[in-house]
């Protein structure tokens, strides 16, 4: 009896193992299903990330757009004070700045430009993150106070946007009514006397400046840019083909925002195929 259990005992002793290593052996993962696997992950991975590069793009593209909604509302605020006028300019520091790039905003880094409580949409809204655009990375040229605009010009100046007062705009492609005034822009002048204000230019970045065609090339990519920055080269470069495509928001007078597409366009403002809307 007692010999029958120990055999009995080491026969069961012996099935555990066999059964234990079975599991443990049906549980591991061969190589070639390791492999099969990590193949798997990347090609998901592959496929899922330039939609997600994509989605944080709109994001910011959304955000950009609510930001000059915002603005829009504190220009109709300043008209509402200042007999239905958009704003003209100011006096600091001894001279008139015609504000097309300090409008409104934050105090930046940059201690050589009027700071934001003296500018115009000041009142109506403050020292506000609205004036930053999200794809802002600023841009690399020298102004004459020896001042590159980086990280951001909203870090730089505490504004990334542009309110077109008339100077940039003299090309002859784009928006027909702002360049039949191309030297006043909106500056001083009167919302009802706006007989377009659908298609007449009221703010814009950075990347709707181009160079005109005799200039050497220095032009910014920041939305749905392949390689945001600032580029630079002979007149007969072509950057966009490598950095593009070269994409601005615009704000008109209406109150409405589209995504412009300016690649290829050369002149101060000239979207590509006249208004071609990014897709």
């Amino acid at each position: 009896m007692t010999t029958t259990l120990r055999v009995a005992a080491i026969v069961t002793k012996a099935n555990f193992r066999v059964s234990r290593q079975m599991k443990l052996q049906s549980a591991a993962f061969s190589l070639v299903e390791l492999l099969v696997v990590i193949a798997v992950v990347a090609i998901l991975a592959a496929l899922l990330l330039p939609a997600l590069s994509r989605s944080r793009e709109k994001a910011k593209e959304a955000r950009c757009a609510s930001n000059l909604k915002q603005i829009y509302a504190g220009f109709l605020l300043y008209q509402s004070d200042n007999d239905g006028r958009f704003s003209a300019g100011f006096r600091w520091n001894n001279q008139i700045w015609e504000n097309a790039y300090f409008v409104g905003g934050k105090d930046g880094w940059d201690t050589n430009v009027p700071p934001a409580k003296l500018r115009p949409l000041f009142p109506y809204l403050g020292a506000s993150d609205a004036f930053g655009c999200p794809a802002d990375v600023g841009v690399d040229f020298t102004n004459k106070d020896g001042i590159v605009l980086a990280p951001s010009v909203f870090a730089a100046r505490g504004l990334s946007y542009g309110y077109n007062v008339g100077i940039f705009v003299y090309s002859k492609v784009g928006v027909p009514e702002s360049l039949n005034e191309r030297y006043s822009g909106l500056a001083g002048k009167k919302m009802d006397s706006i007989k377009s204000p659908a298609t007449y230019l009221l703010m814009y970045e950075a990347p709707a400046l181009s160079n005109d065609d005799d200039q050497p090339i220095e032009v910014v990519y920041w939305h749905r840019a392949r390689k945001p920055g600032t580029a630079k080269g002979p007149p007969w470069a072509d950057p966009d083909k490598d950095r593009g495509p070269r994409v601005s928001p615009i704000l008109f007078v209406d109150g409405h925002v589209i995504f412009l597409d300016f690649t290829g366009g050369r002149g101060r403002f000239s979207p590509h195929n006249e208004l071609t809307t990014a897709q």
